[in-house]
């Protein structure tokens, strides 16, 4: 279940729209690093984008399942950590509380 605590995007990566579809890439220095690149629904969007304005995991989840009435709230909440579990253990996102 998604906790109190915030994420941000790591510095090392940006979040862009491309044709209408959420892009993940690296910010490097060479080609190789583009390999790294990966293609985010619109649901993984909204999110990066709730974390991007502060909001912590467990607010993010709540707003998602505003979001999707339909569904039952605890398969929202699930979705939500593990995206945000999927993401921390690609290097994407980091803990909003570390230091740089």
């Amino acid at each position: 279940m998604p906790n109190t605590q915030g994420h941000r995007l790591n510095s090392k990566y940006v979040m862009t729209r491309v044709g209408g579809e959420a892009v993940i890439a690296p910010i490097c220095d060479s080609t190789a690093d583009m390999g790294q690149i990966m293609s985010i629904n619109a649901t993984g969007a909204k999110i990066l984008d709730c974390l991007k304005q502060g909001m912590t995991d467990s607010q993010t989840a709540d707003y998602m399942v505003k979001q999707y009435p339909d569904a039952k709230p605890e398969i929202v909440r699930t979705g939500v950590s593990r995206f945000i579990d999927e993401m921390l253990d690609k290097g994407i996102l980091e803990p909003e509380d570390d230091s740089m």
